[in-house]
């Protein structure tokens, strides 16, 4: 597993984002107003990518029991807030989307959804916390431990794999059938 600690901004963070949806199927953001409704702003994106949505989850069932509980890539939320976890497939407009923020970390409460995460046949294999500038690697790593060096990026290796899965079926557009 590779943990960056560097900045993926600016071209480089675009050069890591098109690697990244390369090899990957899907990605996920997080929403949660924290107890207040979601931001203009964030409720706009969620809208340019509602046809792209392949799966929702929330915590709305552990919040009625009293015991608030949600997890998602790198994290384990116990906020008393209503969270949803939205997994989008990926698409020359998401993509475009995604690159319409310059920063990796930019994926953050309260002008955008957080901890943008990839993934591939239902397993995450990039996972960020955006509040923290977290951002762990768990595929790929030779190309990505030379892409980042090329970049001057800041990273360590170390054992392990993020483990996170999600399901989600992706639907191709023109026949709506299951790929």
């Amino acid at each position: 597993m590779i943990s960056v600690y560097g900045d993926l901004k600016g071209e480089n963070y675009k050069t890591f984002v098109s690697f990244a949806m390369e090899h990957s199927d899907a990605m996920m953001l997080i929403y949660c107003g924290y107890g207040y409704p979601l931001k203009r702003r964030i409720r706009d994106i969620r809208r340019m990518l509602r046809p792209f949505r392949v799966a929702s989850r929330d915590n709305s069932k552990s919040l009625k029991k009293g015991k608030p509980e949600f997890e998602w890539p790198n994290t384990i939320s116990r906020t008393k807030a209503l969270i949803c976890a939205e997994t989008y497939r990926l698409s020359p407009e998401v993509k475009e989307i995604v690159l319409s923020v310059d920063d990796i970390f930019a994926w953050n409460y309260p002008n955008r959804p957080e901890d943008i995460s990839f993934f591939y046949q239902g397993e995450c294999w990039i996972a960020t916390t955006a509040h923290e500038k977290f951002c762990d690697i768990s595929d790929h790593e030779r190309e990505v431990a030379k892409m980042l060096t090329s970049m001057g990026i800041e990273y360590e290796r170390y054992p392990g794999k993020s483990g996170f899965k999600e399901k989600y079926t992706l639907k191709d557009k023109a026949d709506g059938a299951a790929t």
